[in-house]
């Protein structure tokens, strides 16, 4: 079974602000003060609609044509990071975006190996980004957030609200 996820992450206020004018949004309240925003297809669409254009990019899949605008919009209030992981099997890429206080804080970038330790990963990179550090169990906080919990973007999408280990 694999594991697919796009999504945006952030404080909860900030993404609750920030979405709001989305209907199709739903946010996520993780741990450690995070929260997430799925990039469902119909979110995507809507990102999408402002210019029509649909986003060539060598580093993200399913980045929205209007997301450099608006996450640097949303950083004015707090770290917002974009994030795409795909895994199967124990094999799989992550890549991310960072944002704050209106500018890139970390540029796009993409590990199609994951062979290193896992806090040089790029989404647990972002998250130590956001302010999460390692509760003692775990060095990846990846997991310490609660974002292995689900295994699709939709998935995600579909628990909005506040989400608790199972």
């Amino acid at each position: 079974m694999g594991y697919r996820l796009e999504a945006v992450l952030g404080s909860d206020a900030l993404l609750r602000s920030s979405a709001e004018p989305f209907a199709e949004a739903r946010v996520v309240t993780l741990r450690h003060g995070v929260a997430m925003l799925p990039l469902t297809d119909e979110l995507f669409d809507v990102l999408n609609e402002a210019d029509g254009e649909k986003p060539q990019d060598d580093i993200f899949w399913k980045f929205p044509s209007s997301g450099e605008d608006l996450f640097r919009s949303w950083s004015q209030g707090g770290v917002v990071a974009y994030i795409e992981v795909e895994l199967f099997g124990g094999a799989g890429s992550q890549a991310v975006a960072v944002w704050e206080s209106g500018r890139v804080a970390m540029a796009p970038f993409m590990d199609e190996n994951l062979a290193g330790p896992a806090n040089a990963w790029p989404v647990n990179a972002a998250l130590a980004r956001l302010g999460v550090r390692s509760d003692g169990g775990s060095r990846d906080l990846f997991a310490a957030v609660g974002l292995d919990c689900h295994r699709g973007t939709d998935d995600w999408a579909a628990h909005h609200g506040e989400h608790r280990r199972r």
